[in-house]
């Protein structure tokens, strides 16, 4: 499965994972070596080359570049903290999520 992750990934030079809650699966590790069963559900992130997204419990979000360390973008506007944050699927748009309801 993680063989297929960078054309599922859809995107050139995109950086995808696959977790199950809060585990990675990576290298050789399989389904099984992380305990999945049939109908759990797994999420699969990619974000774009060189980009990574951070949510905070000071209300913002940011948008990081990966390749510098830079702060590109900090994204203001909610009430409460911001508890997650993720690229679409093809990278073009970032969503976040938080306490809010926002």
């Amino acid at each position: 499965l993680c063989s297929h992750v960078p054309s599922l990934a859809g995107s050139r030079g995109a950086c995808a994972h696959i977790l199950f809650g809060t585990r990675e699966l990576s290298g050789d590790a399989t389904l099984g070596d992380l305990a999945v069963e049939d109908g759990t559900v797994l999420t699969l992130v990619v974000s774009p080359p060189w980009h990574a997204v951070t949510a905070s419990h000071d209300n913002t979000a940011a948008l990081w570049s990966t390749e510098t360390g830079e702060c590109l973008h900090s994204l203001r506007g909610h009430l409460r903290f911001v508890n997650d944050a993720s690229f679409s699927p093809d990278g073009s748009r970032l969503a976040t999520a938080s306490e809010d309801g926002l």
